[in-house]
């Protein structure tokens, strides 16, 4: 079954990145989003609406001009937290990942965003995505991001121990 919040995150996802092609895999875009979404609604997530609305919807604010000013309060402040800025006109310090990271944690709920995220840009089997698995920030970020979510209330998702696998597959 899927709410009227996820019908509405769905369409907005589809829309904003419409244009939109994923790095590596060359898929569309809006793929991504939706394998998360996915993901969380066999787990911890599944009957908490607007946290999955969160899941189609945590990149439309960083890579997009789309507004989410029409969702509820809970799904904004989650996609905010999971929201990583580029600075224009300077390349972002490795740190920055870190940095996002400790913003999500803020929340467990945009944390456990991070972990979906971060597992299903891992797991698309392109060249890309292990390259990117293999840089120093996305090394130290994910193990900051692992230790946090071990730590917290999604302790108990079965994706933490899949990101650790894949993680240690990609590093080894």
């Amino acid at each position: 079954m899927i709410t009227h919040v996820e019908q509405e995150a769905l369409g907005l996802a589809l829309d904003a990145h419409a244009d939109q092609i994923r790095t590596g895999s060359g898929d569309p875009y809006s793929v991504h989003p939706i394998r998360t979404w996915v993901l969380a609604k066999q787990d911890l997530a599944a009957d908490r609406p607007n946290v999955l609305a969160a899941f189609l919807l945590h990149d439309v604010l960083e890579d997009t001009r789309a507004s989410l000013h029409s969702f509820p309060s809970e799904t904004r402040k989650l996609v905010s937290l999971v929201t990583w800025r580029r600075v224009r006109r300077r390349k972002n310090p490795p740190h920055d990942k870190v940095m996002a990271v400790r913003k999500a944690a803020l929340n467990p709920w945009s944390l456990y965003i991070k972990v979906i995220d971060r597992l299903d840009n891992f797991s698309d089997g392109s060249p890309y995505a292990a390259s990117y698995a293999r840089r120093k920030s996305t090394r130290e970020s994910t193990m900051l991001l692992l230790d946090l979510a071990t730590q917290s209330e999604i302790r108990g998702s079965i994706y933490i121990p899949k990101l650790v696998e894949i993680s240690q597959k990609l590093w080894s």
